[in-house]
Protein backbone atom coordinates (compact mmCIF):
# COMPACT_ATOMS: atom_id res chain seq x y z
CA UNK A 1 0.00 0.00 0.00
CA UNK A 2 1.47 3.67 -0.64
CA UNK A 3 -0.10 6.27 0.88
CA UNK A 4 -4.23 6.16 0.68
CA UNK A 5 -4.45 3.22 -2.23
CA UNK A 6 -5.66 0.56 -1.70
CA UNK A 7 -5.92 -2.95 -3.68
CA UNK A 8 -8.84 -5.45 -2.79
CA UNK A 9 -8.82 -9.13 -3.60
CA UNK A 10 -11.37 -12.06 -3.43
CA UNK A 11 -10.74 -16.04 -3.69
CA UNK A 12 -11.71 -17.10 -7.19
CA UNK A 13 -12.96 -20.54 -7.83
CA UNK A 14 -12.03 -20.02 -11.48
CA UNK A 15 -9.21 -22.01 -13.04
CA UNK A 16 -5.80 -20.49 -14.45
CA UNK A 17 -1.99 -22.41 -15.21
CA UNK A 18 -1.35 -19.24 -13.65
CA UNK A 19 -2.19 -20.07 -10.46
CA UNK A 20 -1.04 -23.68 -10.41
CA UNK A 21 -0.03 -24.83 -7.25
CA UNK A 22 1.40 -28.97 -6.03
CA UNK A 23 0.74 -29.56 -2.98
CA UNK A 24 2.80 -31.76 -0.75
CA UNK A 25 0.27 -34.79 -0.91
CA UNK A 26 0.36 -34.47 -4.75
CA UNK A 27 -2.83 -32.82 -5.40
CA UNK A 28 -3.14 -29.68 -7.82
CA UNK A 29 -4.57 -26.69 -7.61
CA UNK A 30 -5.54 -23.61 -10.01
CA UNK A 31 -7.46 -21.76 -8.35
CA UNK A 32 -6.29 -18.56 -7.38
CA UNK A 33 -6.23 -17.36 -3.38
CA UNK A 34 -6.96 -13.52 -2.75
CA UNK A 35 -3.44 -12.89 -1.67
CA UNK A 36 -1.83 -14.05 -5.64
CA UNK A 37 -4.63 -11.97 -7.22
CA UNK A 38 -4.08 -8.66 -4.77
CA UNK A 39 -0.12 -9.32 -6.07
CA UNK A 40 -1.42 -9.32 -10.03
CA UNK A 41 -3.09 -6.17 -9.10
CA UNK A 42 -0.41 -4.12 -7.24
CA UNK A 43 0.91 -1.46 -9.29
CA UNK A 44 4.98 -2.19 -10.04
CA UNK A 45 5.85 1.91 -8.55
CA UNK A 46 5.04 0.44 -5.58
CA UNK A 47 7.77 -0.36 -2.93
CA UNK A 48 6.81 -4.08 -1.61
CA UNK A 49 9.07 -3.22 1.63
CA UNK A 50 5.88 -0.86 2.45
CA UNK A 51 3.06 -2.83 1.52
CA UNK A 52 0.85 -3.99 3.94
CA UNK A 53 -1.42 -7.21 4.18
CA UNK A 54 -4.62 -7.42 5.57
CA UNK A 55 -6.44 -10.64 4.86
CA UNK A 56 -9.94 -11.84 6.40
CA UNK A 57 -12.41 -13.96 5.71
CA UNK A 58 -16.27 -13.65 6.73
CA UNK A 59 -18.31 -16.80 7.55
CA UNK A 60 -21.87 -16.86 6.43
CA UNK A 61 -23.05 -14.99 9.54
CA UNK A 62 -20.86 -11.91 8.84
CA UNK A 63 -18.21 -13.02 11.83
CA UNK A 64 -14.88 -13.12 11.12
CA UNK A 65 -13.15 -16.56 10.72
CA UNK A 66 -9.49 -17.94 10.42
CA UNK A 67 -7.65 -16.65 7.30
CA UNK A 68 -4.09 -17.33 7.81
CA UNK A 69 -2.39 -17.24 4.17
CA UNK A 70 -1.44 -20.82 2.94
CA UNK A 71 1.81 -22.33 2.68
CA UNK A 72 2.07 -20.99 -0.82
CA UNK A 73 0.43 -17.71 -0.59
CA UNK A 74 3.14 -17.11 2.14
CA UNK A 75 5.79 -18.00 0.15
CA UNK A 76 4.60 -15.67 -2.82
CA UNK A 77 4.21 -12.79 -0.66
CA UNK A 78 7.71 -13.27 1.21
CA UNK A 79 9.11 -13.57 -2.39
CA UNK A 80 7.58 -10.94 -3.47
CA UNK A 81 9.31 -8.65 -1.06
CA UNK A 82 6.75 -8.25 1.72
CA UNK A 83 7.87 -7.89 5.25
CA UNK A 84 6.12 -10.98 7.06
CA UNK A 85 5.05 -8.50 9.87
CA UNK A 86 3.17 -6.25 7.69
CA UNK A 87 0.71 -9.45 7.11
CA UNK A 88 -2.19 -9.59 9.00
CA UNK A 89 -4.83 -12.18 9.14
CA UNK A 90 -7.81 -13.33 11.03
CA UNK A 91 -7.84 -15.66 13.76
CA UNK A 92 -10.36 -18.98 14.70
CA UNK A 93 -11.70 -16.26 17.04
CA UNK A 94 -12.11 -13.47 14.44
CA UNK A 95 -9.19 -11.48 15.72
CA UNK A 96 -6.18 -9.78 14.11
CA UNK A 97 -2.92 -11.36 13.92
CA UNK A 98 0.12 -10.98 12.76
CA UNK A 99 3.36 -13.23 11.11
CA UNK A 100 5.89 -12.67 13.47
Amino acid sequence: MLGNSTITATNDGKTSPRYKRVFSNGDTSYAAHAEMRALGKMPKSWNPKKVRVHVQRFKKDGGLAMSRPCDACQARLWRFGIDARRVTYTNHEGLQERFR
